[in-house]
């Protein structure tokens, strides 16, 4: 194919197709580039392969300190399934269609265990929760790599994942981020600046979740307590009930 870029030069380019009409939809596809001003970004993302993209990314944007270790083994995880699928193909050639493609797939591929004699497969399905973090992650390197303007957009924008996953309220990670708070010790009035919160009076509640924590805990000292052999114990109130521990 023949075309003029923005500055007048005229470029010749194989279109790599097998039919008159795929050499038309990819000539089309360079002039919609160049008149977008985005010729030189498809360029770059038709010639970067998958698998040498998340190499740059698991090293530069995935370690620690950029991201903690659980996270890093998390992606290494879902890295590890993409690149079966993706390693060979360039990140311009990506689109929503293939990814809902793979992750239908792998909702219908069942777990694999690890055995003394290697891998077997188990009875159990693939969960829809991580195939979700999967396409996370994807999300995650190709939004990067659109900052990186190795491509135009990212195709996962486009994606509908194929499956329900459980629904959880933006709001309980609001009670989940006072609770841990309060029960690792910070003072109340912290948590409530911390929280934005101008009454005291709603953090009432996660005080009684962090009193209702404590009781769980001592009832798990004494009931360790008692299954052991008698010995020298002493009497340990338990917020108005009773109990025994042993002694330090």
């Amino acid at each position: 194919m023949r075309y003029r870029e923005r500055d007048g030069t005229l470029r010749r380019e194989s279109t790599f197709a097998d039919d008159w009409q795929g050499a038309q939809k990819k000539l089309r596809e360079r002039l919609q580039a160049r008149d977008g001003n985005i010729l030189q970004i498809v360029r770059q993302g038709e010639s970067l392969l998958f698998g040498k993209w998340t190499e740059f990314f698991m090293e530069n944007y995935s370690k620690p300190p950029f991201r903690t270790i659980k996270t890093h083994v998390a992606n290494l995880r879902a890295v590890k399934h993409l690149n079966r699928t993706f390693a060979t193909r360039t990140l311009a050639s990506l689109t929503a269609d293939d990814i809902e493609l793979y992750l239908r797939d792998r909702l219908r591929q069942r777990i694999r265990i690890k055995t003394r004699l290697g891998y077997r497969e188990g009875r159990r399905m693939v969960k829809p929760t991580t195939v979700h973090q999967e396409l996370r992650v994807l999300r995650r390197m190709l939004n990067v790599a659109v900052r990186k303007r190795l491509i135009p957009s990212n195709p996962c924008s486009g994606v509908e994942f194929p499956a329900a996953v459980p629904y959880f309220r933006i709001y309980d990670l609001r009670s989940t981020y006072a609770t841990r708070l309060s029960a690792g010790g910070v003072a109340d009035e912290w948590v409530t600046q911390l929280l934005r919160q101008g009454d005291a009076q709603v953090f009432k509640k996660y005080s009684q979740m962090k009193l209702q924590m404590q009781r769980e805990a001592l009832k798990k000292i004494n009931r360790h307590a008692n299954e052991m052999p008698e010995s020298a114990a002493v009497p340990v109130p338990e917020f108005g009930n009773s109990g025994t521990v042993l002694a330090q």
